[in-house]
């Protein structure tokens, strides 16, 4: 019978999956050319051909190969496998244990945006009773994602989203690896409605599809308080659970509380380096 602490899911924004300890994975050079994994969910392949072949030729490997070739990353020697979701988000920590447990049940599928993730790419269902005890492993887990640091699927729904302006496209990460915080699954819907195959546009899909998978691997304002050094240690205080302090007043993280830079830059000839999570990121000075 194993003791539990329970975090509720409201203080758990985002999911860590335990892969490595942070002590091995600190140890690697950032050496390793980011490798990104595109999974597509059924909807990419109803769009109209010529739509399909747009976004399956042209636009998503430029953007995909632009951002494989301009980051760097600690590379990833264990497959990766995503948490199951928990109901309401709730989840027990054994002591003593690193992964999560659910309470009482995991559910039946787990999402990334609007792909259901595949069973292969899940850790076990693992769950406790409602008390925190009796803590079991349920279901096997799967063969996970190899050769891989990064996961990323890809949907083309005409969501409620899709109509909010001119959007041709959102995207945002989904899980994180516990030992540094980077994101390893993000997601990207297509909205088929914007998506134009003329010439003269496709610089201008290419350049948000760009944008948007940048978004999933972790430039986002809902990660800044997630953001560490180049030794990869926090630039910002955590709290018991691990995680960012929260504002009381606001329930909102603070990203910044020290009023210093949330991301150290260090200068080049042509080019940042900018550290997050596990990842040092090289970025052409001309995108800002």
């Amino acid at each position: 019978m194993w003791k539990t602490d329970i975090f509720e899911g409201i203080l758990m924004p985002v999911q860590h999956v335990h892969l490595e300890a942070p002590h091995i994975v600190r140890k690697r050079s950032i050496s390793q050319p980011l490798r990104i994994k595109v999974f597509y969910d059924k909807s990419v392949y109803r769009l109209p051909s010529e739509k399909f072949e747009v976004i399956n030729n042209t636009i998503l490997p430029q953007a995909l190969e632009y951002w494989q070739r301009t980051l760097l990353v600690r590379p990833m020697v264990v497959p990766i496998k995503l948490n199951r979701k928990c109901p309401n988000n709730q989840a027990f920590f054994p002591v003593n244990v690193s992964e999560q447990h659910c309470k009482e049940r995991c559910e039946n599928i787990t999402t990334c945006g609007e792909v259901v993730v595949p069973e292969e790419h899940l850790e076990p269902c693992r769950v406790c009773s409602a008390t925190g005890h009796f803590c079991t492993t349920s279901t096997p887990k799967g063969q996970g994602i190899q050769n891989a640091d990064f996961v990323f699927y890809v949907s083309a729904m005409q969501t409620d989203r899709c109509h909010k302006g001119q959007t041709v496209a959102y995207a945002a990460h989904c899980q994180q690896e516990a030992a540094l915080d980077r994101p390893i699954a993000g997601h990207a819907n297509l909205c088929p409605n914007s998506i134009s195959t003329k010439p003269q546009d496709l610089d201008t899909l290419l350049s948000t599809v760009k944008h948007e998978i940048l978004h999933a691997l972790g430039f986002s304002v809902s990660l800044y308080a997630y953001f560490r050094d180049k030794s990869g240690y926090p630039l910002t205080p955590r709290g018991r659970n691990g995680k960012p302090m929260v504002n009381k007043v606001s329930g909102i993280e603070l990203n910044n509380p020290f009023g210093k830079p949330a991301i150290p830059f260090r200068e080049g000839n042509s080019q940042n380096l900018v550290t997050i999570g596990s990842n040092t990121r090289q970025i052409e000075t001309s995108l800002y």
